[in-house]
């Protein structure tokens, strides 16, 4: 169940150290050099974490080592700092990704990103089944698929994630938040995706690297941090507006680097 987890920390250079690193209370944000992640925050603390060496001055792969622990707001410091890496401007141009140069900032065209929109024909009149209730989205995708939300906490019309054993087989597309890297159910929730399936790895806390495809992952909307200074201003504030600091991504296996 650890193969994914030791492939992404194994991936992260042994000579970055992290300089900075902000735990806010919706996001976290790490930088190490001129490599800049973040991620969601979770603030479960029922497990004693691996380390308790503050992260500033630490190796980005011993920080990154961290997404293992099941103390998850360590979990969630692992993984920005695995971001820092994977979804910088080096590692995002090799694939092929030349966000930085992109001009639009608009709302659109941020949303045209977004793989959970209304016009998103791939969805039209197929199973689909989104882990997490995301705000309005019963009112996002009404009429265009049979749509199945799977919540750890359900609300009225959500299923609870454990149906996930029995819904996830019978799905034609399944959306999958970077958060399911910290709470350490995506090795399992992409087991039990079928193969003809379409799974989706989405939101500011996806890892946009190739290593996800050899998994099982089909797709990665994930965000890469562009004006750091932004950003590190929103989550230090505890602010909305993450996403004017930076581009979501749709990557793919067919992507030409």
């Amino acid at each position: 169940m650890w193969e994914l987890y030791d492939q992404l920390i194994a991936g992260i250079p042994a000579d970055l150290y992290v300089d900075e690193y902000i735990p806010g209370d919706y996001f976290c944000f790490l930088r190490a050099g001129e490599y800049y992640g973040v991620t969601h925050s979770t603030k479960d603390e029922s497990r004693p974490p691996i380390s308790d060496v503050p992260p500033v001055g630490r190796a980005l792969r011993d920080v990154a080592a961290g997404i293992k622990s099941w103390n998850f707001r360590e979990a969630s410091l692992g993984l920005a700092a695995i971001n820092a890496w994977y979804n910088s401007r080096p590692q995002t141009e090799a694939l092929g990704l030349d966000v930085f140069h992109e001009t639009d900032t608009s709302l659109s065209a941020r949303k045209d990103k977004n793989p959970l929109r209304p016009d998103n024909e791939e969805m039209r009149g197929k199973n689909v089944a989104v882990i997490g209730h995301f705000r309005y989205i019963e009112k996002t995708l009404s009429g265009l698929c049979n749509l199945h939300i799977l919540e750890r906490k359900p609300s009225e019309g959500d299923y609870p994630d454990s149906a996930c054993e029995y819904l996830l087989p019978e799905m034609d597309l399944v959306y999958a938040t970077g958060m399911t890297l910290i709470n350490k159910t995506l090795p399992r929730l992409l087991e039990l995706t079928p193969d003809r399936a379409l799974f989706t790895l989405t939101g500011p806390s996806s890892p946009i690297t190739p290593i996800l495809f050899e998994h099982g992952v089909g797709s990665i909307a994930g965000f890469v941090v562009t004006d750091p200074e932004y950003v590190r201003g929103v989550i230090a504030g505890n602010c909305h507006g993450l996403f004017k600091g930076g581009r979501m991504v749709d990557y793919r296996p067919d992507t030409k680097a």
